[in-house]
Order: C-alpha cells, then structure tokens, then sequence
C-alpha cells in the first residue's frame, strides 16, 4: 500500500519520492536497475527508475498513457538522485483538481565531487515533458513556481 499521497500547501501538492513511500515493482540487482510505483496526484501515477547511478520519471496519465521524463537527456546525464519530494501545481477546475506542472529536484555529483541541485520544471498537458531546469541558485524554488505557472512556456527541453 503506498502511503498518504499528497498534502496540500497553496496551489501545491506534494507527492513522497523516498524509499518509504514507493513501492518496488521490478529489480534486477546484476543490471543496477529498479523501476518503483510512488504517490502521486489527481489520478496520475509516478515511476521512479533507477539505473546505473541514474534516476528519472515516468508520468502515468488516468487514461494510462505513459510519458518518460528521460532526465538523462533533459536535465543531466551525469549521476544523479531526485529528491525525496515531487511538488504538483494545480487548478481548482470544475472537475476537481487539475495538474498542469510538475517541480523535481535533481542532484547530481560531477567529478569534482560537488553536489549540484537543480530543479526540473515538467508541463502536465497536451504535452508532458521536462520545460526547464533551474540552476542553484537563492530563491529556486519560488523561481520554479513562476516557471510551472506560466502557461506559454510549452516547449520541451533538451540538454
């Protein structure tokens, strides 16, 4: 059973990522790679994988239609954790409540063994896909909003 699913926080909802809120769906210990169901929102479902040093999402819509995030190629290729939180933004819609972003965060380690903590700003519409990546930086979180809540910014992104 996966735990509580969200808690709300504004226009926000946020979604547990760490090891005991997800469920292991498969393993394969000789290949480093796992795929697990974690909490998510509004009828959508999340699978984190994790490969070789290497996490990234899939967004599961209600419909079931499947979109991979593919962070390696949207955010980072180098070895990465995400965070232990997924923030969803939403509408209040006549239908309930309505996801349209998604903010990620995504650490990574460069040779030089400095953590790095970006954030991944995801579209949840016609299109579901990585729009921005942040940068550290003072005030992320809040610049990530902005970016989640701007409705023009529809372009995928690639590194």
């Amino acid at each position: 059973m996966l735990a509580t699913p969200w808690a709300w926080a504004g226009d926000s909802a946020y979604s547990g990522l760490d090891v005991d809120s997800c469920v292991l769906l498969q393993e394969n210990a000789e290949m480093a790679w796992s795929l697990s169901e974690c909490p998510a929102f509004a009828g959508y479902r999340v699978l984190l994988e994790d490969s070789d040093g290497r996490q990234s999402l899939s967004l599961v819509e209600p419909s079931g239609r499947p979109h991979d995030l593919d962070f390696a190629s949207t955010v980072t290729e180098a070895f990465n954790t995400l965070g232990a939180k997924l923030e969803w933004r939403f509408d209040h819609g006549p239908h309930g409540m309505s996801p349209y972003g998604l903010i990620v965060r995504v650490n990574t380690q460069g040779d030089d063994d400095r953590v790095r903590s970006f954030l991944a700003v995801v579209r949840i519409g016609e299109q579901v896909c990585v729009v921005d990546r942040l940068e550290p930086e003072v005030d992320q979180n809040i610049k990530a909003r902005i970016v989640a809540d701007d409705r023009s910014v529809v372009s995928c992104r690639r590194r």
